[in-house]
């Protein structure tokens, strides 16, 4: 994290650095990829380039922003949910929940579809632990002086989640099911969002589904 050249990412056009919105004005846009999109995406990319669902989402994304600022590179904080294989002797099967990591990461896009997919899948090998120690140097570590040159990294203004692709459900007579009721909003409306625009994929029913949260802040005439 500390070689990278974090000066060369575009800042977004609009918004302010740090979300500076609340979860109540907070807009969002679903989008689902269709049939021939999603077939792609899982079964006809990854053994080509030796990537992972995630490498393809994230290489899009990079084109994206930096189609919108205008720039050749993007910093993006990616979250992961701590279930996927780490390392070894780590077995979370006999646990519930997530164990959260968000670390940042500078995306270079490219003109050619294959590079751009081929630099990013580098990019992100790159990352020590997918990430699971950013934020346990950044915040716990005793070395002041790494934990502060971590510390002095910009925040990226973009939150990227893939939360992987869902399976089809456990069997109807299993006796632990999803119950059909809202669990309602997963945050205080009145909570401040920590970064302008996030972006949370997942898979399940056939197909891939991004949501884009942003900062949509009701206008104040009548």
């Amino acid at each position: 994290w500390l070689d990278r050249p974090w000066d060369v990412a575009r800042p977004l056009p609009s918004g302010e650095p740090d979300g500076g919105d609340l979860e109540a004005e907070a807009g969002a846009v679903d989008v689902a990829l269709d049939e021939e999109t999603t077939r792609a995406l899982l079964q006809e990319v990854p053994p080509v380039y030796g990537t992972q669902v995630n490498d393809a989402l994230l290489a899009a994304l990079s084109r994206a922003l930096c189609g919108w600022t205008g720039g050749r590179a993007v910093a993006v904080e990616v979250e992961g949910h701590g279930r996927e294989e780490l390392f070894g002797g780590v077995d979370v099967s006999r646990t519930v929940g997530w164990f959260t990591s968000a670390f940042p990461v500078l995306l270079e896009t490219a003109d050619d579809a294959g590079v751009l997919l081929r630099e990013t899948k580098e990019t992100l090998r790159a990352v020590p632990r997918k990430g699971l120690g950013f934020g346990a140097v950044r915040w716990t570590s005793e070395d002041g002086t790494r934990a502060a040159r971590l510390a002095a990294i910009p925040v990226p203004e973009v939150n990227f989640n893939y939360f992987g692709q869902g399976g089809g459900g456990p069997a109807a007579d299993a006796w632990l099911r999803a119950g059909p009721e809202r669990v309602g909003a997963h945050q205080s409306p009145r909570n401040r969002r920590p970064r302008a625009v996030e972006v949370i994929a997942s898979g399940g029913g056939g197909g891939v589904h991004v949501r884009w949260i942003y900062p949509s802040r009701p206008s104040s005439s009548p």
